[in-house]
């Protein structure tokens, strides 16, 4: 995610990233880094430090702004909305993230109710969870992880051979999230107004070609219809 803070902020020489990267190493930077990342104030922190480090406190500072701005837009739309049960998971339904990680935040400040807050133990990026606690959970949406992603067909057809039922399953409420959508890229702030959109499209009527169209030709410098789809965590 360092990476792709960077390039957004208009760094993309090898010899620049190298210098970057060389400096977050000798300052032990990177220690910390985890615990940052899984807050959206935290991540709007680390643009910012990232902007001081690379001699670009302006585009650092455009591009939080741009972010704190869209988190508002989407705030003021979902506030006072019902919080609907929304689960997140890997690829296999069974595979439920972690309780504090960034995708619980977006969950949340999209006018959501993660039930992952509710599983008490943690592993790397997440858990195995049992039939019977994906069954008490009942989501009534399920997001699936855009690193570890499957569609959302063969999702659902998992879930139904496992026998597992709940209300996101019978009413087809399963959704994959792009890649670099929902963690790592700045890009989360797309995911964070695809989210709103999904759970409260009565409130949070975004246009989200038009946005992300907006976000690439900001900080990338080009049209989104231009980038072909990648899993890179960097890249457009």
């Amino acid at each position: 995610m360092v990476h792709a803070i960077l390039v957004c902020l208009g760094v993309t020489s090898d010899a620049d990233l190298a210098r970057i990267w060389a400096g977050v190493i000798r300052d032990d930077f990177i220690h910390d880094l985890h615990g940052k990342i899984q807050r959206i104030d935290g991540y709007l922190g680390l643009i910012r430090e990232l902007g001081e480090r690379s001699g670009r406190p302006e585009a650092a500072e455009r591009l939080a702004s741009y972010i704190s701005d869209q988190v508002a837009l989407v705030s003021s739309a979902v506030e006072g909305c019902r919080r609907p049960r929304v689960y997140y998971s890997m690829g296999t339904p069974l595979f439920a993230l972690n309780a504090e990680r960034f995708e619980m935040d977006l969950v949340e400040a999209a006018g959501g109710d993660p039930v992952n807050r509710r599983i008490e133990r943690a592993g790397k990026p997440g858990v195995n969870i049992t039939p019977e606690e994906f069954a008490a959970f009942n989501p009534e949406y399920i997001f699936i992880s855009g690193f570890l992603s499957a569609p959302a067909s063969d999702y659902l057809a998992a879930c139904r051979r496992m026998g597992l039922s709940a209300d996101a399953i019978e009413l087809g409420r399963v959704y994959t999230m792009p890649p670099g959508w929902d963690f790592g890229n700045p890009r989360w702030v797309l995911g964070l107004t695809a989210i709103a959109g999904t759970l409260h499209p009565e409130r949070a009527k975004f246009d989200i070609a038009a946005e992300q169209d907006r976000f690439y030709r900001t900080f990338y410098g080009t049209s989104a219809a231009a980038v072909s789809g990648n899993r890179s965590f960097y890249r457009p």
